[in-house]
């Protein structure tokens, strides 16, 4: 009989389906997860033999907790028989361990929750759930009451098991990753490898104390605070090497390497390479280039220091031969040179210029150009011979163009200043009043006033008038005596009409050529800009020179005005301040 209602009832519960005799069971509560964690936190202290086998298990799983309630010989009978039936009913894996009246079973997970228990004292009840299924790592608790004799009242109760301590998710982000993280936690230290950077953990409120360590990296010891840190905390360790970087911009260093030889070994990175770390110490570097002489740098690496290297390849193999160079735009004290480097197998290129034909005793000039090129050769002595070749070297080859000669012009001396014979009515000076060399600014001057001033304003100007003597207001003849003055409307006016003018730059500066179309010398104007107040305004942009022609209408006078427009005689305010560039019969 007994055979036979057991039989009826497992072949209920394969259905879902469950017989009336059965249903004297009554659901106080619903089952609800309890994450495993927080199981792991509230039993291992009571249920010693607990923790570990659980931990072992790989399959997903829920923990069945029950509490059996009734007299000792009924518990004791009880739990064999509960054992032998959660085997057949629920696929119990493991009966974890018992305690006084209390049993926990492991249980593979997804399972329906219908249980029926025949404990053979009179006992046979069915615990019911409204749950789908049991849920993995999860623990559901079960309280089962067993009926003294006569007693017809016995119930079995399904309650809900609160969440028990408060748990916190911080999610812990360390850099470098593969870091190792370690924890005290639960009066234990626990471990964890960050392989992807992140790990999230479930912790009660408390202080924990932490160590992150890394290969490579400082150890990071300190203690998190849970709630109230954030919950996101990043950790960063600090590197305990330096950082190697190797970029060149005068050599193609793509699909290279370099061998970084120390004691310890060689380490081989490839290139270039921006920000790789390297060991702390002295080492050597070691690049090597087909066609190319071998590259050695020792260098030392210093903790979270970076070292920075530029190496220039020096390459092997015969170089080019030379063409002269040829030499244009010369005036008294300045030439400009062209030529054309070789492009290959080069170490340095440049330039070399004496007043000698042996080129040992000349200036050099690096240029580390290839090909095409163009060098000015500034502040020479006037009508003076100057010889100039270009050279190219490598470790194994070094070879000259031939010889290039040429002559600077002639200069006047006036009372001591230069001046250049251009064909016209007045010869011109070849700088500024103020200025050591043609492309400088020099000095600037209110119209008539002598000295130069800090600030210029129409109420600090003299008001220099027609009535005043032309010696004593003309700051060309107060500087330079002898026959020099400021130009006329009627020069400026000749210089600008029988002369080619050319934008140019001389030295960095901008300014205007004046070749002359009778003689073909010539003078440069740099472009100054001019002052008003206390600023000097549009240098590089415009020039300003006076005339020393009043204009009818005070308080003007003529001036002429160059920029990138071009050039053109204007009236302005006489207080500004503009450049003087004298003229000498």
């Amino acid at each position: 009989m007994r055979k036979n209602k057991l039989l009826l009832t497992l072949l209920c519960l394969w259905v879902g389906l469950m017989p009336a005799m059965a249903q004297s069971a009554t659901i106080i509560n619903e089952m609800q997860k309890v994450p495993y964690a927080n199981v792991m936190a509230m039993y291992k202290n009571e249920f010693g033999s607990f923790e570990k086998p659980a931990m072992s298990i790989t399959f997903p799983y829920a923990v069945i907790r029950m509490h059996l309630e009734g007299n000792a010989h009924e518990v004791r009978a009880a739990k064999e028989r509960l054992t032998l039936y959660m085997g057949q009913q629920m696929g119990v894996e493991a009966r974890l361990t018992t305690y006084s009246n209390q049993i926990l079973f492991l249980v593979r997970a997804p399972r329906h929750p219908m249980i029926h228990i025949d404990c053979g004292d009179g006992c046979d009840q069915v615990l019911l759930s409204n749950m789908q299924q049991l849920q993995p790592n999860c623990l559901y608790d079960c309280t089962v009451r067993f009926r003294l004799e006569g007693d017809i009242n016995a119930t079995t109760d399904t309650v809900f098991v609160n969440e028990g301590p408060q748990y916190h998710t911080l999610n812990l982000h360390v850099e470098p990753a593969k870091a190792k993280v370690e924890m005290f936690v639960d009066g234990g230290r626990r471990e964890w490898i960050v392989n992807d950077g992140q790990i999230s953990l479930q912790l009660l409120e408390g202080d924990y104390d932490y160590t992150i360590s890394a290969n490579k990296y400082y150890t990071e010891e300190g203690t998190i605070h849970i709630p109230t840190n954030q919950t996101d905390t990043t950790i960063r360790l600090r590197c305990t090497l330096g950082w190697l970087s190797i970029v060149s911009d005068s050599t193609d260093l793509q699909g290279l390497s370099a061998i970084i030889s120390r004691n310890s070994g060689d380490q081989i990175i490839p290139l270039p390479s921006e920000d790789f770390l390297c060991l702390p110490g002295r080492c050597t570097v070691t690049i090597k280039k087909p066609s190319y002489n071998t590259y050695k740098q020792e260098i030392i690496i210093e903790e979270n220091s970076k070292v920075r290297l530029s190496p220039k390849l020096i390459p092997k193999g015969k170089l080019q031969d030379i063409e002269p160079v040829y030499v244009t735009n010369m005036t008294d004290d300045y030439a400009l040179i062209h030529g054309k480097l070789p492009d290959r197998y080069i170490a340095e290129t440049g330039i070399i210029y004496s007043k000698t034909r042996d080129y040992t005793e000349g200036k050099r000039i690096v240029l580390n150009e290839k090909g095409a090129f163009e060098k000015e050769l500034l502040h020479l002595d006037s009508d003076t011979e100057y010889f100039v070749w270009a050279y190219a070297y490598n470790e194994f080859d070094t070879v000259y163009s031939d010889v290039t000669t040429f002559r600077t012009s002639r200069v006047l001396i006036e009372n001591g200043y230069k001046c250049v014979d251009l064909g016209l009515s007045v010869r011109w000076a070849t700088c500024n009043i103020g200025a050591n060399y043609p492309e400088e600014y020099g000095d600037y001057f209110a119209w008539g006033e002598v000295k130069p001033k800090t600030e210029y304003t129409q109420s600090n100007y003299s008001n220099v008038t027609n009535e005043d003597s032309p010696s004593s207001t003309d700051a060309a003849t107060t500087h330079w005596g002898g026959n020099w003055h400021t130009p006329t409307d009627a020069e400026w006016a000749e210089l600008c009409e029988k002369c080619t003018w050319e934008r140019t730059i001389l030295s960095g500066v901008k300014g205007y050529k004046v070749i002359s179309n009778i003689n073909g010398n010539s003078i440069f104007l740099p472009m100054g800009g001019f002052r008003e107040g206390n600023s000097l305004n549009e240098t590089r942009s415009s020039g300003c020179y006076w005339s020393s022609s009043l204009y009818s209408t005070n308080p003007l006078a003529y001036g002429v005005l160059l920029s990138d427009k071009g050039i053109g005689r204007r009236v302005y305010n006489r207080y500004y301040g503009f450049s003087i560039r004298p003229v000498c019969q």
